[in-house]
């Protein structure tokens, strides 16, 4: 399956890309700052004011309501600017290290972030509170993506080099399940719209399918060359898409878990 469109974006290195809720915009984040597009047509509505601080590769968030785009700074702390005006809001200042991903809950009340030295805080939203901190046994990769429960009572977190994904009780910290079976580490987690199954995409070249509740691994889709660095979801719940070093897209039927389309034209890793 060919392009329809080619964006070229004057970011510098691409680092993460999101659609907004209703289809009409593509947020992609870059080592020069932060671009919005109409996602038909690919045309440039805005960028972002003083974004070119942003750490390409640590995570780009958006809003429920399609109105805040989040995403990690060179000096450490959160930005967030309002969409698509582009307008910079002020700084989440955050605890001390290397951040290595940020991840919104569905209701905007919860940021989680991720540190390389081995914790995750978590943030009561808008005012930016620090209210809790898990500690994990190793260390959490740049380029992981983690999930919030939609009651916000569990972390699914990824990035570790064992390959394992955990799930964490937001409400006392406590590490409640391990889900393991990848050979290397996981990138990328997303929960379904009914929150019964995890897909996740790893450095292994794989994705699996988890059951939420008992922790099974359900089905492990085999295809990509290279490892998968995102995973996603469509609107109606019935399709995984993977993005992977292999420069490709992948279209999965959820369900039987087959291959529907690879999508090519990319010269490099997509991420």
């Amino acid at each position: 399956m060919k392009a329809v469109i080619s964006l070229q974006a004057g970011l510098g290195r691409l680092g993460h890309s999101i659609i907004s809720h209703d289809d009409r915009y593509i947020i992609i984040s870059g080592s020069k700052g932060i671009e919005y597009r109409k996602l038909a047509t690919g045309e440039r509505v805005a960028g972002c004011d003083d974004s070119a601080n942003v750490m390409a590769n640590c995570g780009l968030q958006l809003s429920s309501d399609d109105t805040k785009v989040f995403a990690t700074l060179g000096n450490s702390n959160i930005g967030s600017w309002v969409f698509p005006s582009g307008r910079k809001l002020p700084d989440l200042n955050v605890g001390i290290g290397a951040i290595t991903g940020i991840q919104l809950s569905s209701d905007d009340k919860t940021l989680i972030v991720g540190f390389a030295e081995k914790r995750w805080e978590v943030y009561k939203l808008p005012k930016g509170e620090l209210i809790r901190t898990i500690k994990t046994s190793q260390a959490i990769d740049a380029f992981c993506r983690s999930a919030i429960s939609r009651d916000r009572k569990k972390l699914f977190g990824a990035g570790f080099n064992n390959g394992q994904i955990g799930v964490w009780n937001l409400e006392n910290g406590s590490l409640e399940a391990t889900l393991t079976g990848h050979g290397n580490r996981v990138n990328s987690i997303i929960l379904t719209h009914d929150e019964k199954k995890i897909i996740s995409g790893s450095n292994d070249n794989s994705i699996k399918i988890w059951n939420t509740k008992s922790a099974e691994c359900l089905a492990t889709l085999e295809g990509h060359r290279g490892s998968v660095y995102r995973v996603q979801i469509n609107a109606g719940g019935t399709r995984i898409f993977s993005a992977s070093n292999d420069k490709t897209i992948k279209m999965w039927d959820l369900d039987s878990g087959g291959c529907l389309a690879t999508l090519i034209d990319h010269k490099n890793a997509i991420s």
